[in-house]
């Protein structure tokens, strides 16, 4: 399912520092009002990065672009949810697991904490981002998929018109539909709830207020643009 995901925002601040200093983070966004600081757009990065067991080290700027984008639906879902959403903790350990799974080097959680730090992503952190992932796909769900019907003919034609000649073209076997139809059932609502969930953010967005600070975030994300990697705080910070 399209959710989650996710976006960032940090102001720029003009603050007087010293030649040397520590760098100070930054809001690029807000979100009715609720901040997204540059740093919480490196997390995502990293984070799903981390997950989908891609190098993080160069990072195209199209990459945090995108990963504000989901931090800001996220933000603009988590606004609408209340009280009672828990992630199922044996669905945390299952998706923890997968991830896990992904880096065989990882056996030992000696290895395991190695491949975290090469991602710069504490564990405490990758289980807060997981459990968040599995709260908002709950929320989602529940919101959205009573609103969404899948008929028979709908089955049908999927199977006939769609999985049977690409079955075909790879030389495989064909299941009777008896036997997967349920499966084509899922995968067609599924469809369906994410269409519900673009149209559903996108009036979120129209209806509140969701505002880009800095205009060097879109100026250096923007579609088409450069895509050299470096990392999001030095779009943001001040020459």
């Amino acid at each position: 399912m399209k959710i989650l995901v996710l976006v960032l925002a940090l102001v720029l601040l003009v603050v007087p520092l010293a030649s040397a200093r520590e760098p100070v983070d930054r809001i690029v966004a807000t979100v009715n009002d609720v901040p997204v600081l540059a740093s919480d757009v490196e997390d995502a990065v990293r984070v799903e990065a981390l997950m989908q067991g891609r190098a993080v080290a160069q990072v195209p700027l199209a990459d945090y672009r995108a990963a504000m984008a989901r931090l800001i639906d996220r933000t603009l879902i988590r606004q609408q949810m209340t009280s009672g959403y828990v992630a199922p903790v044996q669905q945390v350990e299952l998706r923890l697991a997968q991830v896990r799974a992904a880096f065989p080097e990882a056996k030992s959680d000696a290895a395991w904490r190695d491949v975290l730090a090469v991602y710069g992503v504490g564990e405490q952190q990758l289980r807060k981002s997981v459990e968040e992932q599995v709260q908002l796909m709950q929320f989602v769900d529940a919101r959205l998929r009573h609103m969404v019907r899948v008929s028979r003919d709908e089955v049908e034609s999927y199977y006939k018109e769609k999985l049977l000649p690409e079955l075909s073209r790879k030389g495989a076997a064909a299941e009777p539909l008896a036997n997967i139809q349920s499966g084509i059932h899922e995968l067609l609502l599924q469809e369906k709830i994410d269409a519900q969930l673009n149209a559903w953010l996108a009036s979120l967005r129209e209806q509140g207020d969701v505002r880009i600070l800095h205009p060097a975030v879109e100026a250096a994300t923007g579609s088409g643009g450069d895509s050299k990697a470096m990392s999001f705080s030095a779009i943001v910070e001040p020459r």
